[in-house]
């Protein structure tokens, strides 16, 4: 368990179960966004930690920031340490240089990535982020920028049909030639739409029914009448892939991705990765932690929020009474504030259209109309150990194509797999599969024992791979977000015809302002992430801040106005006298 977790409700100053309690303000959820909510209000405005509440429904703080200090045995039989997250693990791009001497403005968003920040109170005074926190891996985004950033660091091995491709191979080019030539035909269907004035039908079309109609096209099929046919075979294979890829990093498949996510963004196949437009990520390396996502959360427990935290207290129902929020508990606790501050996952807000009265009274209609069309990515870690290595150790990432065959239900859908390879450097013979969108949703409710086969199965197949390799396998570990009842999935998204009206709608106040919705699916930019948690958490600090400065200034006014009408009454009284 990372050292930041805490494990009792002793760690908050509580009164009598039976009582009602009063706080200024109630935060419901202990992750980033919450924290960062509880931080930004007693650092920035002024509040005491007697203030603030923060309940968590979990027996742990951070949320889907989840990190284990692990245990293997190395390839020379040593015991070898290392930490795992099993939820958010990367930073998406440092930003701009942190250790530079720039101005204030220069640090603002969105050019600084704000786990910088937090990584930067984590670290000593006279001690370098970079070396103290950061492992970095790619240069920018490999997921949107695979030609320069995974293949042009050679940071990428790709599998096909049972052979390992040469990293020079012609095939590799040809086939991002033509991954580019598709996302750049994309966006010309969407702007073509816009243009027509057909915009808002972009938000409707997927990505995929699109590509279905540009892969008819006679010129787009044109280009592989030259090559032999094990190279067509080859590239036609390979091609998906890199869609696969695009797919990891928004969560879901091309089938539920939105057109309007493509348009504007224009390419040219030889210098497409160099004009990339940041999707949701900042400029700059792409790493992840050495000691674990834990290291963010560490700065927003100091100031006294840890003690302002309740574990395993879960909120059942939220009521808008006069002037306050009164908060209800699985403990029976109540408790009444000014404000209420609502970090719930966007899965989870779904599931509350279904629980009787959990918001009392329920939401108004434009409220439930942005949830509605919210959705959460699917995404799964598989987190395998071996007795021995049999990959290559130095590439972050593994690519794997298989062969098209006929799939049932029980087998998990899709003919590509990424594994990101982040561990065989050091020796430790650890490989992490990412199962995202519908293989992701294949895998909810299956069990460990199911799922590692299929991943090892794929494995063998796209490697080529004679042995029985599941022998060599020692341990396997896979998340579960999905299952979760306190996440419903891995990151937000949003479903076809959602706009950003509807984020925007998410994260307006309810309750003339006392109920305020946090949260990464409330940032349009960088929903998904943890910068987006981060973000959220800072702007609900201001809505509460400015929500209570107005109370506490009508308060003053009701006062003021109650002592004009007692002088008002007596003056009178003494004249006459």
């Amino acid at each position: 368990m990372s050292s930041t977790s805490l494990t009792a409700r002793e760690n908050c100053d509580t009164n009598d179960v039976n009582a009602v309690e009063f706080v200024k303000v109630a935060i419901v959820g202990a992750g980033a966004s919450g924290l960062q909510c509880a931080h930004t209000l007693i650092r920035d405005f002024g509040f005491a930690p007697s203030d603030i509440v923060i309940l968590e429904a979990r027996e742990r703080v951070g949320g889907r920031l989840y990190t284990t200090m692990e245990t293997r045995r190395g390839l020379d039989g040593t015991s070898l340490h290392f930490a795992m997250d099993h939820g958010a693990a990367w930073v998406h791009g440092t930003g701009l240089d942190w250790e530079a001497p720039l101005s204030k403005e220069d640090r603002s968003f969105p050019m600084r990535n704000p786990m910088m920040a937090l990584l930067e109170k984590a670290t000593p005074s006279g001690e370098s982020v970079y070396e103290r926190h950061l492992n970095p891996i790619f240069l920018g985004n490999p997921w949107m920028r695979p030609q320069s950033i995974a293949h042009g660091a050679n940071q990428i091995v790709l599998y096909v049909n049972g052979q390992e491709l040469a990293k020079d191979s012609p095939l590799i080019s040809l086939a991002l030639k033509r991954h580019y030539a598709l996302l750049d035909r994309v966006s010309d269907v969407g702007n073509t739409m816009f243009e027509q004035g057909e915009g808002m039908e972009t938000t409707i079309q997927s990505v995929k029914e699109t590509i279905s109609k540009i892969q008819d096209e006679p010129n787009f099929r044109s280009e592989l009448e030259r090559l032999s046919e094990d190279d067509m075979e080859q590239v036609l294979a390979l091609t998906p892939f890199y869609l696969h890829m695009i797919e990891c990093w928004y969560g879901k498949e091309t089938s539920d991705l939105q057109l309007c996510e493509f348009v504007d963004d224009k390419l040219n196949d030889d210098n497409a990765d160099e004009t990339y437009t940041a999707e949701g990520d900042f400029y700059g390396p792409h790493c992840t932690l050495k000691k674990g996502m834990s290291s963010i959360l560490e700065p927003l427990l100091r100031d006294g929020v840890n003690k302002r935290i309740r574990l395993k207290e879960e909120v059942i129902k939220i009521s808008n009474e006069t002037n306050t929020v009164l908060l209800n508990t699985v403990l029976g606790t109540q408790i009444r504030a000014n404000a209420c501050v609502l970090t719930l996952p966007a899965g989870c807000l779904k599931e509350t259209e279904g629980r009787y009265e959990f918001f009392e009274p329920a939401m108004s209609a434009s409220k439930l109309e942005a949830i509605s069309h919210m959705s959460m990515g699917s995404y799964k870690k598989v987190f395998l150990t071996f007795d021995r290595i049999f990959w290559p150790k130095e590439e972050a990432f593994l690519g794997m194509i298989r062969k098209s065959s006929f799939q049932t239900s029980d087998e998990p859908p899709g003919n590509c797999m990424l594994f990101d390879n982040l561990w065989a450097r050091n020796d430790i013979p650890c490989i992490e599969a990412v199962l995202s969108g519908s293989a992701g949703s294949w895998a909810v409710g299956k069990n460990d024992e199911i799922i590692r086969d299929h991943v090892l199965s794929f494995m063998k197949d796209a490697m080529g791979i004679a042995d029985e390799i599941s022998s060599y396998c020692q341990d396997c570990q896979v998340t579960r977000w999905e299952e979760d009842p306190y996440s419903r999935g891995a990151y937000s998204s949003m479903s076809l015809g959602a706009l950003n009206r509807h984020v925007e709608e998410l994260r307006n106040p309810e309750w003339e302002g006392r109920l305020i919705f946090s949260g990464e699916a409330t940032v349009t930019e960088f929903a998904g992430s943890v910068h987006a948690a981060l973000f959220s958490g800072r702007n609900s600090a201001e809505k509460v801040n400015e929500y209570c400065t107005l109370v506490e200034a009508k308060l003053c006014c009701s006062q003021l106005d109650d002592a004009a009408d007692k002088i008002g009454f007596l003056k009178p009284s003494k004249l006459n006298w």
